[in-house]
Parts: structure tokens; sequence; C-alpha cells
């Protein structure tokens, strides 16, 4: 019996500068069973632990993978390896949005319209395509298929779009989180499903965001506690829980969207850089977003540059 299993997560909900990313994966399974024995079926190619080997990739929450000031080797490598066992080699940023289905910037925020630069070499280097065969043939002596990789990214002007409608940067998140939801998993009625989506800050309630994504079917509350808030609708049972990155298919989208929130800002960065000379990067978090919104005020003043589609207003 074919049983899917989706993982979902976000990155970039605190930072004031840049986009907030959400990403999806999902796997065939061939049972329910088979999600407990997941980390194990895989461990010649992935490892939940830093591995020993470089013949074993990282999958885990992106801030266990990826630390300030590390390399970004290890996050990057795991998802061009995915990648390209699905068949996409992206070789530029703007190549990589695409593979992930994620829409363009728009021409409001030109730091982000022009994206063409090269990702780094480890995206294409001999290791990961050694690992992209491995992974693949891991996969199918388990009977397992990686069949969506998906992700949404909310651009500060529609983010802020976003907020005024609702009010709150929590909804933000939420809405945006079922938008990708119903966009890449349509029909919750299909076949047997389980998503798990780590907890939209604190949040106990999704019975009406499942509803939105899925207005045909009637959502029925299993549990609502800080620990597990569990759904039934159709053949899916939904889970949000705390530290869902233990499960694999939220790791790998914690990696995605940091991955793509990493790589837009050095976008950011590059762009701004290239027109105010001196100013100093941002990874866009609040305290050092104030000083850069500071540093390039004149800048931004003089080219008309509204805040609406640079800062992000909660």
């Amino acid at each position: 019996m074919q049983y899917n299993y989706l993982g979902m997560d976000e990155a970039g909900l605190g930072p004031n500068l840049g986009p907030l990313v959400h990403a999806i994966v999902g796997l065939s399974l061939p049972s329910p069973a088979a999600i407990d024995q997941l980390w194990n079926s895989l461990k010649p190619v992935i490892s939940a632990a830093p591995p020993a080997s470089l013949h074993q990739l990282h999958v885990a929450d992106s801030k266990v993978v990826y630390t300030a000031g590390g390399s970004r080797e290890p996050l990057e490598r795991a998802v061009a390896v995915v990648l390209r066992h699905l068949g996409y080699q992206p070789r530029t940023v703007a190549e990589l949005l695409t593979a992930v289905r994620a829409t363009s910037a728009p021409a409001s925020e030109p730091w982000f319209t022009d994206i063409e630069f090269p990702l780094a070499g480890w995206w294409s280097d001999q290791l990961t395509v050694d690992l992209a065969a491995d992974l693949g043939q891991q996969l199918a002596s388990n009977k397992i298929e990686v069949f969506l990789v998906a992700a949404r990214i909310t651009w500060t002007s529609d983010f802020n779009a976003f907020l005024e409608s609702s009010g709150n940067k929590a909804e933000v998140t939420s809405s945006q989180a079922m938008s990708l939801l119903k966009t890449s998993w349509p029909d919750a009625e299909a076949l047997p499903t389980l998503l798990v989506a780590d907890k939209h800050g604190g949040r106990n309630r999704y019975d009406g965001l499942l509803s939105l994504a899925y207005p045909g079917l009637f959502v029925t509350r299993e549990q609502e506690t800080a620990l597990l808030s569990r759904y039934h609708l159709g053949n899916m049972e939904a889970r949000f829980q705390p530290r869902a990155e233990s499960h694999f298919p939220v790791a790998l989208s914690s990696m995605i969207c940091k991955t793509l929130r990493e790589l837009l800002m050095e976008a950011w960065n590059s762009w701004w850089g290239s027109r105010i000379p001196g100013i100093k990067p941002t990874k866009g978090y609040p305290v050092d977003a104030k000083r850069f919104a500071a540093d390039s005020a004149n800048f931004r003043a003089a080219n008309y540059i509204a805040d609406k589609h640079f800062w992000r207003a909660k």
C-alpha cells in the first residue's frame, strides 16, 4: 500500500529584511510502518547526526547543520543531491528557484530580480553526482520515492500586504504555509497521507487553517496540546508539533528553506554593496537590520525606494 509522508517548515520569520521562505517535501513509502524505519533505511547515505564520512549527507534541522560563520557546504550539498536525484541540476540561484517552483521577486524589490549568479562548486562536483546516485539506489532498494520538493517565497512587498490585511505576523506565516500545502498537495483524499509540520509559534489550533486549504473536507480534531496538534481530513492525518525536524521530510524542508534564504540574502548584500560602497552585509535580523536601514537611508530616499518594499512592518 502506498503511503505518503509530507513535511513542511519555514525560515526567515524573525528578520525585518529579506524574504520568508516555506518548503514542503513529499515521500512515497511502501507502508505507514516505513516511517519509523526511514532514518535507518537511508543511513548508508543520510545521517541525522554530523556524519563521519564524506559519503553521508547531514540532514537535520537547518540550525544544526549550518551555523553563522560556518560553511554552507553541508547544508547546500544535501539540497543539491536531492534535486539532482530528481533530475534538477541548477547552475544559478534563478535556476534553483525554478527547480523548487518558487515565484520570482516583484519588480519593486530589484535586489532580488538579478539572481543569475552561479551556485558554489559543491552543487555540481563529482561528490554530489556520486551521492545522488547512491541516494537513488538506497531509495529504490527500500521502495521509497521522493516525489515532491517545492517552496513558497513571501517577498517583503507581499509580506506587508498580507500583514496589513491580517494584522498579525503569525497569520501571515500560517496562511502562506497552507497556500503552499494546497498548491503542492491539492487532493487530501487521494491516498493515505501523513503531514508533519513544526508548530507556528505558540499556535495550538490548526483546524481552521486546514479548512481553508481544503474547503470541501471536514476536519476532525484529535488532539490540541502544546506538544501536539493532530487532525484528520479525508485520507490525511496532519500533525503540528515542536521539534518536528526529527521527521526526515521536515528536516529536509528546513534545509531547503534555509538554503534559499541564505542565497537570496547573498544576492541582497551584493546588490546593496554595489551601490553603497563600504556598507556592511546583513542577515536581516532585527538589531542589525536597523543598522542596515540607517546605513542605506540616504540611498533609498534618493532612489525613491519605499519602506513597504524594503522593510517588513513586523
